[in-house]
């Protein structure tokens, strides 16, 4: 799956970027059996921890294995199994509204693997009347099934050192 001119790739990440925009719709509306299936079997979702140097400069730490949550495709199931039937569902509902925007592909791979980047803005309304807003990147690593795209590494960073104690989003 060697896309090797501008218009070919131009075309990949109008594809990847509506596949971005479908699942966004799925996580707002917190259909998360159907996000579910977006997931590769062979799954790696980490969101390091983030550190500010000074003003200027914030990084993820990633590169020494700190993160907020670093899950395979089994604990993520089991997350959506606890959101779904947990003790205490919400009623009503948490409202969310996902943007995520300037996709780019940075690699294209033999194996029909494809590495992006992109930026998130998560907004979200809890019944108490409490709002959180969450922006950061991610980086992913999807692969072609022949059907439609899965992820296989999704690497979420968020520009933020703290997140709050009930925190449940997926990105």
């Amino acid at each position: 799956m060697a896309r090797s001119n501008s218009a070919d790739l131009q075309a990949l990440t109008f594809e990847i970027d509506r596949f971005y925009s479908d699942e966004s719709e799925l996580l707002e509306r917190a259909d998360y059996t159907a996000w579910a299936e977006l997931l590769d079997d062979e799954l790696v979702y980490v969101m390091p921890q983030t550190e500010f140097v000074d003003r200027r400069v914030n990084r993820d730490l990633d590169y020494i294995g700190a993160h907020s949550f670093d899950e395979d495709k089994a604990s993520v199931l089991n997350r959506i199994k606890w959101l779904l039937g947990g003790p205490t569902p919400e009623v009503p509902a948490t409202k969310r509204r996902m943007l995520v925007t300037n996709v780019r592909v940075l690699a294209v791979h033999d194996n029909g693997e494809v590495d992006t980047d992109s930026k998130f803005l998560v907004w979200e309304m809890r019944s108490n009347g409490r709002s959180a807003t969450f922006i950061g990147h991610r980086r992913d690593t999807l692969r072609s099934n022949g059907e439609g795209w899965k992820i296989v590494r999704r690497t979420a960073v968020l520009d933020s050192a703290v997140l709050p104690k009930s925190f449940t989003n997926f990105f």
